[in-house]
């Protein structure tokens, strides 16, 4: 009998439809496992085009925020940010991105919502650079823009694991990078 992958660019299959590859999912789920105990994790899914890299990330990513059960570790609590980057992309526009995606994930915690504009001032200050600079930026410049989004960012993490009067406490941050051969 032909077997037709089901995996194309660009055109995850859904979570229930996913099966195989028992061993990366426990790995990543180990991986989450370890992040959520203070011990994080990274890791880089890489093989060729159209193998299911996307799909397998469908499948963390309900996993990640508690949607559903891990196989080995019960349910984890992450807030879960997915990103995906063009070639087009810049450094600038990364950070932007991982902020209007951390802000839109972080909305819909309402008691979060406002320590954001604290947290993430920072990109009110790359809009007023933006607006300000032409193409050409020193490296000062991007060093003190990146300064900022590693404090704001670690200051958003402190907050979410340890959060204020009835807010829920988060496992933490897992931010997916989508078609990252294309940076």
């Amino acid at each position: 009998m032909n077997k037709v992958n089901p995996f194309k660019p660009n055109s995850p299959v859904p979570p229930g439809m996913f099966a195989g590859r028992l061993n990366e999912i426990e790995l990543l789920e180990n991986g989450l496992h370890q992040t959520k105990n203070g011990n994080s994790s990274n890791f880089l899914i890489i093989g060729e085009r159209g193998i299911g890299k996307s799909s397998l990330l469908s499948l963390l990513k309900p996993t990640a925020s508690g949607s559903i059960e891990s196989t080995d570790y019960g349910k984890f609590n992450f807030i879960v940010i997915n990103t995906v980057i063009s070639n087009k992309s810049t450094l600038t526009s990364f950070i932007k991105l991982i902020d209007r995606n951390l802000k839109r994930e972080l909305g819909k915690i309402e008691k979060v919502k406002d320590f954001l504009d604290d947290t993430w001032s920072f990109v009110q200050r790359l809009k007023i650079m933006d607006s300000g600079i032409g193409a050409a930026r020193r490296n000062d410049e991007m060093d003190l823009i990146i300064d900022d989004f590693a404090y704001s960012l670690s200051e958003t993490c402190k907050r979410v694991n340890n959060p204020n009067k009835g807010e829920e406490s988060k496992d933490g941050l897992v931010f997916f990078v989508d078609e990252a051969d294309n940076a």
